[in-house]
């Protein structure tokens, strides 16, 4: 529901039509809350076969990866809308860590 709600927001707003100050912070907030959920997200009915603490500790691993590509991504989006000297900066790093989430997100097992 969070991508929904944030690709409906971001079409609006790349169309014109959403123009509110508050439109331009919904990506990082909802970014922010998507990656905070990760840390919340149970994996334990899942959980058989040989060494199943082993694979539970390398999903966490793999969670606080996505969590902080998350963030980075929330914090870069802000950053590359708000008027200040840095933000060409923000403005490549921004895509540059979706690629990095995409490509952790590609190599993700369960």
């Amino acid at each position: 529901m969070l991508l929904l709600a944030l690709g409906v927001i971001e079409i609006q707003r790349a169309r014109g039509v959403l123009k509110a100050a508050w439109a331009g912070w919904a990506f990082p907030v909802l970014a922010v809350i998507g990656s905070s959920l990760l840390f919340f997200h149970d994996h334990r009915a899942g959980m058989h076969g040989p060494n199943p603490m082993e694979l539970m500790h390398r999903i966490q691993s793999e969670h606080f990866s996505f969590a902080m590509a998350g963030f980075g991504i929330a914090l870069s989006k802000g950053l590359a809308e708000t008027r200040f000297p840095w933000r060409s900066f923000f403005e490549r790093l921004f895509p540059a860590l979706l690629m990095v989430l995409g490509a952790l997100l590609m190599v993700y097992v369960e």
